[in-house]
């Protein structure tokens, strides 16, 4: 059984320094700039959620992002003081995919954009002219929540300087993860 962990294992590292992909792990915080690099989220799930917030250095949720892959899709977006009001459907229909699908979030000024497979699907400007006092830090990472069912691996492009993570280490540097 110990064998088969230490294979697993090294298979999970094989597969990050092959492609930059790196499993995700409920909690693990993955330090990053959203305005300078979009996470990219692989799942291949049908159902379930992709869910996540990204927070500022005093581990405070700036914003939540959640995308339900249910049918109908729909995706929700929340400030501290602002955010879709609930459930939104895509504007564009969301590509279906054979097997895995490449979820793209990025994040210019208050306008956030999702893609899916290289084609835009939504794109949603927080409205609330009032800055909330903890969108005056600068987010410097994101946590896949405890309600994600469906986010598999993540990828930050690179030009993102030296993305890493805390709590369980994975980092996309598959020498030190």
């Amino acid at each position: 059984m110990r064998l088969f962990a230490i294979l697993f294992s090294f298979g999970i590292l094989l597969h990050s320094a092959k492609t930059d992909w790196v499993p995700v792990k409920t909690l693990t915080k993955v330090f990053l700039n959203p305005e300078k690099s979009p996470l990219q989220i692989k799942s291949s799930a049908k159902k379930g959620h992709i869910m996540f917030d990204m927070q500022n250095n005093f581990n405070q949720n700036v914003y939540t992002i959640w995308i339900v892959l249910d049918a109908p899709e729909r995706y929700y977006i929340r400030g501290c003081n602002d955010g879709t009001g609930g459930l939104k459907y895509f504007k564009t229909p969301v590509p279906k995919g054979n097997g895995e699908r490449i979820w793209s979030i990025a994040k210019t000024g208050k306008t956030f954009t999702i893609t899916c497979d290289d084609v835009k699907v939504a794109d949603f400007t927080l409205t609330n002219p009032l800055p909330c006092w903890r969108t005056r830090e600068e987010i410097s990472h994101i946590q896949f929540g405890r309600g994600d069912s469906a986010s598999q691996f993540y990828h930050v492009k690179k030009d993102n300087p030296t993305p890493f993570t805390s709590g369980p280490i994975v980092t996309t540097d598959p020498i030190i993860g």
